[in-house]
């Protein structure tokens, strides 16, 4: 009976120690580990903002090649999604929350846990690229899951480490697009037919390929002549959502309908990038027009604005694809 007694001293004790210090302990778990990366910051976010491209770096996949994977929504950027089943690895979920030049926000979730949110920042180095990768969870009062947050660092920092370790090959084979001129001009304006809308980033393609096809057909329909390549004028952006207009320029002012409205196209000078490859990677040239406007200590007055010059649907090579961006000042 002693041995009994003692048994559930110890057991209470332990139960006692759980709760009261589970009690004590932050809600808040944090991880971060910072690696270099040889590759370019520019081919290091395209390495992760990438779901296609996960099993070439991810530690967790490398620990169960037979997890199942499931992918959602688009492939690359803001709500690429993928699911996964796995023996080994639990259960989860990995969705892009944000994506930005300097950094990407991951909505993490790992079987019956809260969801946690993981960060990649990318900071030039050298010839490389200074990658840092944190996780920061919330165990919303759960006790057992704030004993898990004190163990998170010697759970989950050695495979950050060994996912940071292991980027930099499937990253230095990513063809990047490039700018190959920055020029003043002098715009003279014109005119153009708009369809405007609020979307999310992920929804731009195939919002510009819809829209297009609808002026185009009515353009058609009231013998109305194209003047110039396709466009889109990007009102706001924010990384997740744009207020995006799709124009194709015409010859003449010519009346809309209830979707389609009449465009004047902005005149006066401007400068403009010339950047060569996948659309998705034309920030690039928005962040070059924003650096020239800030070195030669000019703003921007109006919206900035992409033409599309050549067909994807007949140039099937994305670095032959030339985005023209446009900055007013």
């Amino acid at each position: 009976m002693k041995l009994l007694k003692w048994i559930g001293i110890v057991i209470a004790s332990i139960i006692l120690i759980v709760v009261v210090g589970g009690l004590l302990l932050s809600d808040k778990g944090h991880v971060a580990r910072t690696g270099f990366v040889d590759a370019s910051p520019r081919q290091v976010k395209a390495l992760v903002n990438d779901l296609s491209l996960i099993k070439s770096w991810s530690p967790w996949l490398a620990m169960d090649t037979n997890a199942v994977l499931t992918f959602s929504g688009p492939t690359k950027g803001v709500e690429a999604k993928y699911t996964w089943v796995s023996e080994k690895l639990d259960n989860g979920s990995y969705t892009i929350a944000s994506s930005t030049p300097e950094k990407i926000e991951i909505d993490l979730v790992f079987g019956q846990m809260e969801p946690a949110l993981a960060t990649f920042t990318f900071t030039p180095k050298g010839n490389g690229t200074e990658v840092t990768w944190t996780l920061d969870t919330d165990a919303k009062g759960n006790i057992f899951s704030r004993w898990f947050n004190v163990m998170l660092d010697l759970m989950v920092g050695p495979d950050f480490e060994k996912g940071i370790a292991s980027m930099s090959s499937p990253a230095k084979k990513i063809a990047m697009g490039k700018i190959v001129q920055m020029e003043e001009y002098n715009c003279a304006g014109g005119f153009g037919l708009g369809i405007r809308s609020t979307i999310k980033a992920s929804e731009i393609g195939t919002t510009l390929a819809k829209h297009y096809g609808a002026i185009i057909q009515f353009m058609a329909q009231n013998n109305i002549t194209m003047e110039g390549y396709p466009m889109a004028i990007y009102h706001t952006w924010d990384g997740k959502t744009t207020d995006m207009e799709a124009v194709i320029p015409i010859k003449a002012p010519a009346k809309g309908n209830e979707t389609i409205h009449p465009v004047i196209l902005d005149k006066g000078p401007m400068i403009i990038a010339h950047y060569y490859g996948p659309y998705e990677d034309s920030e690039m040239a928005h962040t070059a027009c924003l650096a020239w406007l800030k070195e030669h200590g000019k703003t921007a007055r109006s919206a900035p604005f992409e033409e599309y010059v050549g067909d994807p649907g007949t140039e099937k090579d994305p670095m032959k694809w030339l985005t023209k961006v446009y900055y007013s000042y």
